[in-house]
């Protein structure tokens, strides 16, 4: 059972609703607002697209998919505005783990947890010494006050040589 509905009679309901949400999308006037779309917000996103694997297994279908969508995106990175650097559109994928543990042995000399139980964050620090060991720190204190362990801090290696050109 699920909420009452045997699984036959729950699919058969799904679908009766699957139909009749496509033809109430089909039918509404994008003009005009619905639910939480506002047609005057708009202007408020630069373009969002969402592609994905729903049994979650990662394929390379997915990614190549991504990047069809993304390329069309006129007003995004795919543009090519700069023959040489984009404007920070991109992709959201699984964590990569088989690499995230070799650089996290190779660079931190840490082992990771298994897959799943772990995150990466990308955090921007000032650049004076300082400071930066200041945010560090409050960062690890607030981490630690969750009950989470910061196994380490890593600079992304980066290449700004091409920058404005």
């Amino acid at each position: 059972n699920h909420n009452g509905f045997s699984r036959k009679k729950h699919q058969q309901h799904h679908r009766r609703h699957t139909k009749t949400s496509a033809i109430r999308h089909a039918e509404h006037d994008p003009a005009s607002k619905m639910g939480l779309y506002d047609p005057s917000m708009d202007t408020d996103a630069c373009g969002v697209g969402i592609i994905g694997e729903l049994n979650k297994e990662p394929t390379h279908q997915c990614v190549k998919d991504g990047l069809t969508m993304l390329a069309r995106m006129q007003h995004r990175g795919g543009c090519g505005c700069e023959v040489n650097t984009g404007d920070g559109a991109g992709m959201i994928v699984a964590m990569p783990h088989e690499f995230m543990a070799s650089v996290a042995q190779k660079d931190l000399n840490v082992t990771l947890p298994p897959p799943n139980e772990y995150a990466v964050g990308m955090i921007f620090l000032p650049t004076d010494p300082g400071e930066r060991a200041r945010c560090r720190a409050d960062f690890e204190n607030v981490a630690k006050s969750l009950n989470i362990d910061v196994l380490g801090w890593r600079s992304v290696p980066t290449d700004n040589s091409i920058i404005g050109d």
